[in-house]
């Protein structure tokens, strides 16, 4: 039975995604995954896939689909919790007769001793059958948290172009990079005035991000990963790419790096440089003009520290 967004929305364990989220899952599992999702969804099933396997530890068995495969980890999960609640219960239950019996004076003294050495032995399996239960709910609950941005970061990444002469080994690199930057920023869900849900990201000191070149609100989490992508100029501004064309015959200006305090401080600059530009990192071009920079400024490159 395909995943409806009724059964999605009664589900403990999903009650943090989103409208966007919900509806591209159900989508998805109406469809034969192998001959209808291609491309972007692909890629999306494959990292839900992935948050699945972080969140829950279960692995995904050959040619299981996502929905399958969700519904069987969250029935796994649910029985194991439930597991745990019907010991606690049955614990909760022998502890309290003995007590009621001790209360009661009966039983003789011998088995009075011996009634509340078994409760304090209930007592300590009481407690580390309790630890072990919420332990494993608020894992769990960390983990969907983690699942959940981590979608909410890829389904973003999937809206941002890409140089089409970026080196696509580069390109994912860099990716996985900015996610975990933007990962690093914070990230948590507030709720508007209607009580919906948005992400939004704070900085070191736990202030809310807002991005100053759109009015002030609250940083997206594409307009986060564009950032830091961009300093690699991989990202398709739609700006036309500098440094290429002519017939290279013509010798290109020398390149002043100045004020670098360090051979690393020196490449930093060197490297915002060629962004700037519309050098694409690791490309021929790019490492071309990074070492005629180096040759331009070798002397003052050769006395600066390493750091």
């Amino acid at each position: 039975m395909a995943l409806t967004e009724e059964l999605l929305k009664k589900s403990e364990a999903l009650q943090g995604l989103t409208e966007p989220q919900i509806a591209a899952i159900v989508e998805l599992s109406k469809n034969d995954e192998d001959t209808v999702v291609g491309g972007k969804y692909r890629d999306f099933l494959n990292e839900f896939d992935a948050s699945i396997k972080e969140a829950s530890g279960v692995d995904k068995t050959t040619n299981e689909k996502t929905s399958s495969y969700l519904k069987r980890v969250l029935g796994e999960q649910k029985t194991a919790v439930e597991g745990l609640n019907t010991k606690i219960a049955d614990l909760e239950k022998v502890k309290g007769e003995l007590e009621g019996k001790i209360a009661s004076g009966s039983g003789d003294k011998d088995l009075i001793a011996s009634q509340k050495a078994t409760i304090e032995k209930l007592t300590g399996e009481y407690n580390t059958l309790k630890g072990e239960k919420d332990k494993m709910e608020a894992d769990h609950k960390a983990a969907l948290l983690d699942m959940r941005i981590g979608t909410e970061l890829n389904m973003a990444l999937n809206e941002i172009a890409f140089k089409q002469d970026a080196n696509p080994e580069i390109v994912n690199a860099m990716k996985k990079l900015a996610i975990d930057s933007v990962k690093g920023m914070r990230p948590t869900y507030i709720s508007d005035d209607q009580g919906a849900e948005r992400l939004i990201f704070k900085d070191a000191n736990g202030a809310e991000m807002r991005n100053k070149n759109n009015g002030l609100n609250f940083y997206t989490a594409k307009e986060l990963l564009t950032e830091q992508l961009s300093k690699y100029g991989i990202v398709d501004d739609g700006k036309p790419a500098g440094g290429a064309g002519g017939g290279g015959s013509t010798p290109k200006p020398r390149t002043n790096i100045s004020g670098a305090r360090s051979k690393r401080e020196f490449m930093e600059m060197a490297e915002n440089t060629l962004h700037s530009k519309g050098l694409v990192y690791g490309t021929q071009e790019y490492q071309k003009e990074l070492d005629r920079i180096v040759d331009d400024n070798g002397a003052v490159f050769d006395a600066l520290p390493q750091e």
